[in-house]
């Protein structure tokens, strides 16, 4: 068995053993040379305008790790840009010097969980202070955008159909507070896109 794969198979036991409550994997391909990742994070904040935000992305483990860090994508269709660091898919783009796709910051001692738990913790109020820029901004009405943009994830997922549905039906007073704080408007966000918020109800099932 390769090395980078027997690495991979004891990272992925050591995810699954940290049971997490809101950051799942599963394992969508696998060869000798590598492995493809569907993974999803859910954001627990409260305080965050990404709460509750069904977030996809493929990883993929090629032969060249863990000396190279792995290729991740951003899946999950939304309306505009949801994060400076999040670019909308097809391009997928993941802004992370983590994964070397902003500065170089990859070390072999490194794990898929380690990148998953970093994109969760970028997930945060006044996401606009991780563009280049704009760090001593307080953009409100991105926040709200966000809000927005957010809650319109909220679907079911062939993959994650489980996984989505429990942190729903366990949230859903917090996903109301959510809605609760939404403003209805029309903003031109820092990316070029125009968002119209308009007022949403929470789904009686997905």
């Amino acid at each position: 068995m390769p090395l980078n794969i027997k690495r991979i198979e004891r990272e992925l036991k050591q995810f699954e053993e940290s049971k997490h409550d809101n950051v799942f994997i599963k394992v969508v391909e696998k060869t000798d040379t590598h492995y493809l990742l569907n993974a999803l994070i859910m954001c627990k904040d409260t305080d965050s305008p990404y709460f509750g935000g069904v977030f996809l992305f493929s990883i993929t483990l090629d032969s060249t790790f863990p000396f190279k860090p792995p290729t991740v994508y951003f899946e999950t269709q939304t309306i505009g840009r949801i994060h400076p660091n999040l670019y909308r898919s097809p391009n997928g783009k993941v802004c992370l010097s983590m994964i070397n796709t902003f500065g170089e910051g990859w070390s072999p001692i490194l794990s898929v969980e380690k990148i998953l738990l970093s994109i969760e913790g970028i997930l945060t109020a006044n996401a606009m202070r991780n563009e280049p820029g704009q760090e001593k901004g307080n953009d409100l009405r991105f926040d709200n955008c966000a809000r927005y943009m957010s809650l319109l994830t909220l679907k079911s997922n062939n993959t994650f159909k489980t996984e989505i549905e429990n942190f729903y039906n366990k949230h859903k007073d917090e996903y109301q507070k959510s809605l609760d704080k939404l403003r209805e408007e029309t903003y031109s966000t820092f990316f070029g896109d125009t968002i119209k918020v308009t007022k949403l109800e929470l789904p009686t099932e997905l």
